[in-house]
């Protein structure tokens, strides 16, 4: 169970660091531009809605939160003796969850444009939709929190 749950989460990374790579980063300035300068709604660009630098910060707290989660987890697995089980069912509950929030948003940032194949958020959240399955759903990841819980480990 420890090298399954080990694998699993080093695999799920690779597969993230992989995917932002070579899917995310490369079209990073084109997103940045059509926010800032290209795109316009009701006479201004859409990010001066209100809606949207709220979705942007809303994405940012949540990536921000799961990178955390993740350092402090890699942390544990340095230092500690013991795999630590709950972070791990931790990070896979949260970021999973977090990927498709965060691409979501950005989909409903981007309107039609989010959906097509040209800004490549829709292949992005069928991957993060994906990555919610193997080794655990979030549901079991939540029971495997709880267990652990309830045996006492109770440190964050």
């Amino acid at each position: 169970m420890d090298f399954t749950v080990n694998y699993g989460v080093k695999e799920i990374i690779s597969a993230l660091n992989k995917f932002i790579e070579t899917e995310v980063v490369p079209h990073q300035e084109k997103y940045k531009r059509e926010l800032e300068n290209e795109r316009k709604t009701f006479g201004m660009t859409i990010g001066n809605h209100q809606a949207i630098p709220k979705m942007l910060a809303e994405c940012a707290i949540d990536i921000y939160a799961g990178h955390n989660i993740l350092l402090n987890c890699a942390w544990k697995m340095e230092n500690q003796s013991d795999l630590p089980i709950k972070e791990i069912s931790i990070i896979k509950a949260f970021c999973t969850e977090m990927a498709q929030r965060v691409i979501d948003k950005c989909m409903q940032i981007h309107e039609g444009m989010g959906l097509t194949n040209e800004l490549k958020l829709e292949k992005a959240w069928r991957w993060a939709r994906m990555m919610r399955i193997p080794y655990g759903t979030t549901e079991i990841q939540k029971r495997i929190i709880a267990k652990k819980m309830l045996q006492g480990d109770l440190h964050f």
